[in-house]
Formats: structure tokens, C-alpha cells, sequence
């Protein structure tokens, strides 16, 4: 069950989940078997991903040296635009890294769910439902992807769990 279901005691537990939800969980019970939930998060290198942003963006790198040059006050519409222009190309950095982590990784999963980015620094945050047989599988395309991207992107990973972010249950519970 996810986090903060809360029950008097036994007989609760039995009428209210048990015994209303049977068929439910019975389904899920084996929709899960033999499954596992694998959290990843990608979070990408501060100061490499401001050198990738300036390096593939004109713009950026043009307006980056006007601001330098100038007072802080003589350019700060000049400056508003550059975190404007390097909120975009991050953006646009984000999605096509997202959409390359999961390509690796989806197809060794059954199931997927993809989080909100906590900052702009997280390229990805996903929990993958992955069949216990093929978790090696999953780890090897893992760190496959991981050593192509050359430190650019760290990798944390959290699992094998309880398929937590998977389980739903109709209303009432």
C-alpha cells in the first residue's frame, strides 16, 4: 500500500480494505508478482551543464560577455534575458535527456512513472516496475547509459522496492 493509509486496527483493516477491496487486490497481487519498483534520478553536473548551455547556444555565449563587461545595473534587462535564454536551453537540454534515459530503460521495464523534477538540475526522476528477471538487464542498461554520459549526469538509484509507486486502489479506502 502507498504511504499514509492509516487504520484503527485489525477489523478496520479487514472490512474496510480486505473484504471491500478483494478482487482489486487480488489483481494487483498478481499483476506485481514477481515485479519490482527501481526509482532512478538523473541530476545533471551544475558546471558542466552551464558549459554545454554556453558552448551550444550563440546567444547565450554573446550575451554572457556583454553582461561581463558591464555594471550590474547598466545591464539588468540584458541579464534578465540571459537567464531567460539559459532557462530555455536547459529546458530544451532537459527533454532530450529525459527522452534518452528513458529509450535506454524502457525497454526493460513493464511499467512506468515519471516524476516532477524537484529543480532545474534534475534531468529525470522516474520509478520503473521492472520483472525480477530482467533487473540485471535493467542495471547493465543502467550503466550503459550512465558511462556514455561522461559525469555529465549522476545517477541515483533506489530499489529494488515494494511496487509503491504502482499500486492504486479505487476510492474509499
Amino acid at each position: 500500500m502507498r504511504f499514509g493509509i492509516v487504520m484503527e486496527g485489525e477489523e478496520e483493516v479487514r472490512q474496510r480494505l480486505l473484504q471491500a477491496h478483494c478482487d482489486e487486490l487480488r489483481t494487483q497481487l498478481e499483476r506485481f508478482s514477481d515485479k519490482v519498483e527501481v526509482s532512478i534520478r538523473a541530476t545533471y553536473d551544475e558546471q558542466q551543464l552551464m558549459r554545454e548551455v554556453v558552448a551550444e547556444n550563440p546567444d547565450v555565449r554573446r550575451l554572457r560577455e556583454s553582461v561581463r563587461s558591464k555594471p550590474e545595473d547598466a545591464a539588468y534587462y540584458e541579464r534578465i534575458r540571459l537567464g531567460e535564454l539559459v532557462s530555455k536551453a536547459v529546458e530544451y537540454k532537459r527533454e532530450a535527456d529525459s527522452a534518452a534515459i528513458l529509450e535506454a530503460l524502457w525497454p526493460c521495464a513493464s511499467d512506468l512513472h515519471v516524476g516532477a523534477g524537484a529543480h532545474e538540475r534534475v534531468a529525470l526522476s522516474a520509478a520503473f516496475l521492472v520483472e525480477r528477471n530482467r533487473l540485471h538487464q535493467f542495471d547493465q542498461a543502467l550503466e550503459g547509459f550512465a558511462e556514455g554520459q561522461a559525469g555529465r549526469l549522476q545517477f541515483k538509484y533506489t530499489g529494488p522496492l515494494p511496487p509503491y509507486s504502482f499500486v492504486e486502489l479505487s476510492e474509499g479506502t
